[in-house]
């Protein structure tokens, strides 16, 4: 039944997956750790721009869910975070298109050990970008972008925090970087240069 309501999901979303035609031989998954704000999706899209590889966004992943479930496709009591991180780790599973350079535009943290196993017996090595944001800025960032409902972010904000300290000491990072402004994106580029050209 699962594979069934993923492939309903995958007719919406594929139409915002781009370069997915892109043909590229470097097997590589770009993670990012980092708690909601901290800039997760404005560096993903900068990579995508820049690499080529098919982003997957979980922001479109549960807009599409919410239209599905409001059209009586998918039951509102399956559509929640779970659903999304399952329809992720199956699209990572089905590998749906000839890009091999992919880009998780969400956190890592909390399926860390799903992506590793698929990542590991696919051949694809996996990039974790860390971002560093100080939690004034997270606040400030949330209240500007989603001023509803920044009671219920804040609400997860300290469990979040939590994940993102716990992954940090559990698994390295290939680049950690510090997200309270402008960021300085040279080093990364050198060592995904390295990896995805």
């Amino acid at each position: 039944m699962e594979k069934d309501i993923f492939e309903k999901i995958y007719k919406k979303h594929s139409r915002f997956l781009k370069h997915k035609k892109v043909r590229s031989n470097k097997k590589l998954i770009i993670c990012f750790s980092g708690i909601p704000g901290s800039g997760k999706t404005s560096l993903a899209k900068i990579l995508e721009k820049r690499y080529k590889g098919v982003r997957i966004n979980s922001h479109r992943i549960g807009e599409i869910m919410q239209e599905l479930v409001s059209k009586g496709v998918i039951n509102e009591n399956i559509a929640g975070r779970k659903l999304q991180v399952d329809y992720q780790i199956w699209l990572l599973e089905a590998h749906l298109f000839t890009n091999n350079l992919i880009i998780l535009d969400s956190g890592i943290d909390r399926k860390y050990n799903e992506v590793f196993e698929i990542a590991r017996r696919k051949g694809y090595e996996i990039f974790i970008i860390r971002l560093n944001v100080s939690e004034k800025n997270l606040r400030k960032r949330i209240l500007i972008r989603n001023k509803e409902n920044a009671r219920n972010y804040f609400k997860s904000f300290n469990k979040w925090k939590r994940e993102f300290k716990e992954f940090g000491k559990k698994v390295n990072s290939n680049i950690i970087l510090e997200n309270e402004g402008e960021v300085d994106l040279v080093l990364l580029f050198k060592k995904l240069d390295r990896l995805a050209r």
